[in-house]
């Protein structure tokens, strides 16, 4: 039986320069959350805001990250986004936020929830 994401999980994403950043309210667009291929994010898994941070730094280049943000696991529950534990060799961490069992690109509504509900943790 392949693990659960609990509810009390934050679910990390970074930010590149691609995406546009309200600054008003000093978040991202609801395109950070528009994937066809799901929206891939990272669990915490027990590690700090930090720890997660400087591994997206590394993956994918420190000028690269324009920000990281997460939203809990239990807001998308809420929200009726299915999510889907998909580690791989070279993440552990890895999972994707699908719209539903059978959907995988979120619709606007859930996008926009969770663009307005995410909290920024890093700004570059």
């Amino acid at each position: 039986m392949k693990p659960e994401i609990g509810r009390e999980e934050r679910l990390f994403r970074a930010v590149f320069p691609s995406i546009v950043w309200d600054e008003e309210h000093n978040r991202p667009s609801s395109a950070l959350f528009k994937d066809k291929r799901g929206v891939s994010v990272d669990r915490d898994g027990g590690r700090t805001e930090e720890e997660v941070v400087s591994k997206f730094q590394d993956r994918f280049g420190v000028e690269k990250v324009k920000a990281v943000v997460y939203v809990e696991a239990g807001f998308c529950m809420d929200i009726g986004a299915h999510l889907v534990y998909c580690p791989s060799r070279r993440n552990p961490y890895h999972a994707e936020i699908h719209d539903s069992p059978s959907k995988t690109m979120l619709s606007t509504a859930k996008a926009r929830k969770l663009a307005l509900h995410c909290a920024v943790v890093y700004r570059a």
